[in-house]
């Protein structure tokens, strides 16, 4: 089902062909009137078939056509001109149902009696020689085709001027041709003239234009560059939907940007495309159309991604028989059924059948095509996967390399399909215990597919570029495993090429879909002609209504009606996204990489990157598919400033997860002593890392899934000393945040929002006070039912930081809107001092079903979008109104804020870092959203914060700041100096802020301080005085002391009341439930 029905479009010409005929003079003597009536019965009689045809009734088309074309030939003979010409049409209606060779049969032995009856030079003769064409293509029989389309086309060229519809669906056609021959660059060349005739002729939304969109996306699918398929195969679908749902055109269209899906590895959308697709053909076709055994073996790819084997090998055992039924056994769409069937047996674990029905595909692909074709690469592949299972090795070699000797010679040594055949050798070679030779290969395979990867990224929403990057694991996986593989998988030591391998691919892989979508957001920043700034508008007002559909809640709505309209936003958000990747593409270079020695370059002296990433490692011992990757774990690989690189395997994924949960409840909690728990955490991440660390201090540290939620600092040595006190942490989305250049087009403003008015608790009938730590479960379509109440403190920390930096613009109380923060463009310095939320998934809750390219049509599942779950509260908060807007900024439209430049964002407020943590991706919160604004650096909280404590750190913070000191030295000091009072020893005061991206110090600080600004009035002064050794005697001091005391003892009181009764303190900065 790969190829739109250009060729439909015949049936009319040949119907026009006729009529010009019978419209010429007619001087010939009476036998030639004879055979003009001749021609116009068989017009008469092929309108009968034309409209049956039409109407979708193929089976009446052909049982009309076979009978009358006996009584014709009965009447006339074989030999007359209505015979001939009446075979045109009944060829026709067997193409229209598949059913090639009776067709060949036919106007194979009618053409030389019609070429007779019209002449050679005839347009009637070229376009019998067309239809004969589509069907030897879909028999295989390419060159057959070639000549007999070549032909027409130089007929039609010299005919007259009204057959260009025709001449374009031959270019069509022969560029399919050439696809086969492995000529794709003519095959693009010839569907440009087809694109560009059938434009003038008709138009830029023209049916025929979709379909010739729909066949050049294809061959770009083919070359590997699926950034260029995809916005091709989304303008097919736009231009043929207005033919309806139902039309073959649509369908053939959307079931193709499915094929595309899977190679990205989007399996949601091609599942929900695929099966949408069957339904249509099955209602308006037959279960048994060939088109249906299409579908059905690319859904049991979708079944075998889902690791469901049972309905994989239902799917594609059903595609095999319509295939045969359709095509005969020795056809190529059978064959390729066949070997989805292979694959989903051995996935079964039923390897006997399984190589009965890949022995049988690689047969019918040798008669096809003989043994060095293209065609031939996946089914040697599948054979040598199933002789490592059975043990077989050097036959497995032997197959694996022999299908990538064919690919790199059909497609070139970058070819994502040349990559995933380097891929295969390199397992292979690691079963047998060649190491060195497997890094090369693997290396070889990352290198091949980099161009592809790079340049696909440029399209698509986020959630698009995730699931394409998930997809490409197995390299991550591959090459630590080729690092840390038990010495009996290796006849020699881990090389110091493997481990470099290991890291540049950690390097490559981690966050690359967040930096992939923030590069594009900056550049069509930095551009923002009016068409940026017309997408901006959309997409901001977009993510605004969507937010305030979840945060308000259905108000009334029924509830179907309010998913629905929470669906058709969420489409549209992610059509916009895709539509500002494709207007960004050209506008940097995407496939620019990071080398290990540039980021060593910018790593400080006396300082190491810390890279941690989960993978699954490679099961040399496999017998089946299901277990080709074991249980994941979690490795550390440490590139310092001079010296080699290390790497430590930490152990498995669950057992460090669950501690490291343990930890951070206690950390949050503040109950007893966490040094217990925060040693055990220790022993397991950090202690084996240290001993890889020589004399290193300074740590620029990018953690990978749950680990991102610990601070690292917090963590307690052999010693019983907390890391902050012999480490300093950088925290990183990945190590290539070092060699990111900063935008610095920010403006010179320091911008303070705190303490919002939120207005009285319970305006739209909030009410209830449950602590944030019960609402974990909650979905944010519960957001209509969270209040905020007052924060005195964060109406102080504002004062105290506007006294501090004069020339800040301080927005509080009412003014403190969503609105004014929106408008903010580029700040240098943003402080947010409110309430902040983070809401859990629930597993196994309703997802949300989201359009798929503007189709039209629901297209796949995705869970809640976590950016709905996270943000802030703002003025108006509790009555869900403030001007245009809800007084709610979630993390998703805080995504939409301008902070290009903007060097350092502070969100004084509970829970900002969290979030949803994926392996490989980082948070999806506060802190994903604030990197694709723009910002430099997010400092964030991690748990509920004490609300005077808070104010407490970030005092000292900004006069450190303001002093020159780094960012990430700044809080770092300013936290020991709060760990060394007594009262607030404990982590859960000192440790909830972490510092993210660039630890430099702020460009500019002579100008955010002014004329006046002094912190020694302020608390902060007091402790940062205990930090470096001095006694708090003061008044100042002893005020001080009575201050943090008076506030620790009423957090511990308000701990126990929340133990108790499961109430919200009113000194969090946390809504209320």
């Amino acid at each position: 089902m790969r190829r739109a029905r250009t060729l439909r479009k015949i049936a009319p010409t040949i119907a026009m062909s006729l009529a010009a005929l019978f419209s010429a003079p007619e001087t010939a003597g009476q036998g030639e009137a004879t055979e003009a009536e001749q021609l116009k019965e068989s017009n008469r009689l092929g309108d009968e078939i034309l409209r049956l045809l039409g109407a979708q009734k193929l089976d009446e088309a052909v049982q009309f056509g076979e009978s009358t074309l006996a009584q014709v030939e009965k009447d006339y003979g074989r030999e007359s001109a209505a015979w001939a010409t009446f075979s045109i049409y009944v060829g026709l209606s067997y193409k229209s149902s598949s059913r090639y060779s009776p067709c060949v049969a036919l106007l194979k032995s009618s053409k030389p009696v019609l070429e007779r009856a019209v002449g050679p030079e005839s347009p009637l003769l070229a376009m019998a020689m067309t239809t004969l064409g589509v069907c030897h293509i879909n028999l295989g029989e390419y060159k057959e085709a070639e000549s007999l389309y070549r032909r027409a086309l130089a007929i039609l060229d010299r005919s007259p001027s009204g057959w260009e519809e025709s001449i374009i669906s031959i270019l069509s056609n022969l560029a399919q041709v050439e696809e086969q021959k492995g000529n794709l660059d003519e095959a693009l060349a010839l569907t440009d003239q087809a694109l560009a005739r059938a434009e003038k002729l008709f138009g830029p939304d023209a049916a025929l234009v979709g379909e010739i969109l729909n066949n050049r996306a294809l061959f770009f699918q083919a070359k590997g560059e699926y950034h260029k398929a995809e916005p091709l195969f989304e303008r097919a679908a736009k231009i043929t939907l207005k033919l309806g749902p139902e039309n073959e055109s649509f369908v053939v269209v959307r079931s193709n940007l499915a094929t595309l899906y899977l190679q990205k590895g989007d399996f949601g959308r091609a599942e929900l495309l695929l099966k949408e697709s069957l339904a249509t053909i099955e209602k308006v076709f037959s279960p048994a159309h060939p088109s249906a055994a299409h579908l059905r073996n690319h859904l049991s790819h979708v079944y075998q991604n889902k690791k469901d084997y049972d309905a994989a090998a239902r799917e594609s055992e059903r595609a095999f028989a319509i295939a045969e039924k359709a095509f005969g056994e020795n056809h190529k769409v059978s064959k390729v059924c066949l070997g989805t069937w292979a694959n989903a047996l051995a996935g079964k674990g039923d390897l006997a059948k399984a190589r009965e029905v890949a022995e049988r595909e690689r047969a019918i692909g040798l008669f096809l095509y003989g043994p060095d074709h293209l065609e031939m690469a996946m089914p040697y592949n599948r054979v040598a996967e199933l002789d490592r299972y059975d043990g077989r090795l050097e036959s497995a070699y032997d197959g694996h390399r022999r299908a990538l000797a064919i690919r790199e010679r059909a497609l070139g040594p970058e070819h994502p399909d040349t990559a995933e055949a380097l891929l295969y050798v390199a397992k292979q070679e690691l079963v047998m215990g060649r190491r060195d030779a497997a890094v090369k290969t693997l290396e070889r395979a990352i290198k091949a597919r980099e161009k592809s990867v790079a340049l696909t990224l440029t399209t698509g929403s986020e959630e698009q570029k995730q699931a394409f990057l998930e997809w490409l694991d197995i390299e991550l996986f591959l090459a630590i495993s080729m690092d840390t593989a038990h010495p009996a998988a290796a006849k020699s030591e881990p090389q110091m090429g493997a481990k470099e391998l290991a890291m540049r691919t950690v390097l490559s892989h981690k966050g690359r879909s967040l930096d992939a979508m923030a590069d594009m957001l900056a550049v069509l920043r930095r551009r923002l002609d009016a068409e940026d700034r017309a997408l901006f508008d959309e997409l901001g007002r977009v993510q605004s209504k969507l937010a305030t559909l979840i945060t308000r809640g259905p108000r009334g709505a029924a509830p179907k009606e309010h998913v629905e309209r929470v669906r058709e936003l969420e489409a549209q958000r992610q059509e916009l996204t895709a539509k500002m990747s494709i207007q960004a593409q050209g506008l940097h270079d995407p496939i620019a990489g990071v080398s290990l020695a540039a980021v060593r370059a910018a790593l400080p002296e006396g300082s190491a990157l810390v890279e941690i990433a989960v993978y699954e490692p490679f099961n040399t011992a496999s017998k089946r598919p299901d277990d080709n990757y074991d249980p994941a774990r979690y490795a550390a690989y440490v590139l310092p400033k001079r010296g080699a690189i290390q790497r430590a395997d930490l152990g498995p994924v669950t057992q460090i997860d669950r501690a490291a949960a343990e930890l951070i409840k206690a950390l949050a909690e503040a109950r007893g002593d966490p040094k217990g728990l925060a040693r055990e955490v220790d022993k397991l991440l950090m202690q084996p890392v240290r001993s890889l660390l020589g004399d290193v201090q300074s740590i620029f540290i990018s953690p990978d899934g749950a680990l991102h939620l610990i601070p690292f600092g917090a963590l307690v040595d052999e010693q019983g000393r907390y890391l902050i006190d012999r480490f300093s942490f950088t925290y990183l989305t990945s190590g290539r945040d070092l060699v990111r250049s900063p935008a610095k087009i920010a403006s010179g403003e320091v911008l303070i929002v705190a303490a919002p008015d939120f207005g009285p608790v319970g305006a739209i009938g909030t009410s209830g006070v449950r602590a944030a730590s019960a609402s974990r479960g909650r979905r944010s379509i519960d957001m209509a039912k969270v209040g905020f109440k007052p924060l005195k403190d964060a109406d102080e920390e504002g004062l105290a930081l506007k006294e501090l930096i004069p020339n800040a613009r301080l927005l509080r109380g009412p003014e403190a809107t969503e609105g004014a923060l929106k408008a903010a463009r580029r700040p240098a310095v943003l402080h947010i001092a409110t309430h902040g939320f983070f809401l859990e998934d629930q597993p196994g809750a309703p997802g949300v079903l989201i359009n798929t390219a503007g189709l039209g049509t629901e297209a796949a599942f995705r869970p809640e979008n976590p950016l709905l779950r996270a943000g802030l509260a703002l003025a108006g908060a509790n009555a869900r109104s403030s001007g245009n807007e809800d007084g709610i900024l979630t993390a998703l439209e805080a995504s939409s804020l301008d902070l290009l430049g903007t060097q350092l964002v502070v969100l004084s407020a509970c829970e900002t870092g969290v979030g949803e943590a994926r392996n490989g991706a980082g948070v999806y919160g506060l802190k994903r959203a604030l990197v694709l604004a723009g910002s430099e650096t997010q400092v964030l909280s991690l748990w509920e914060v004490d609300d005077q404590a808070t104010q407490l750190l970030m005092s000292g913070y900004y006069e450190r700041l303001l002093d020159g000191e780094g960012r990430v030295a700044a809080m770092e000091e300013a936290q020991r100096g709060m760990k060394r009072n007594t009262i607030l020893s404990h982590p859960h005061y000192w440790a909830s802020f972490t510092v993210s991206g660039s630890g430099a110090a702020l460009d500019g600080v002579s100008g955010f301080r002014g004329s006046r600004g002094c912190m020694c009035s302020l608390p902060g002064a007091a402790v940062r005085e205990g930090s470096r050794g001095h006694e708090a005697a003061s008044a100042a001091g002893l005020w001080v002391t009575g201050a943090i005391l008076g506030a620790a003892r009423i957090g511990q009181a308000r701990r126990r009341g929340r133990r108790k009764e499961k109430e919200l303190s009113m000194g969090g900065r946390t809504g209320v439930f």
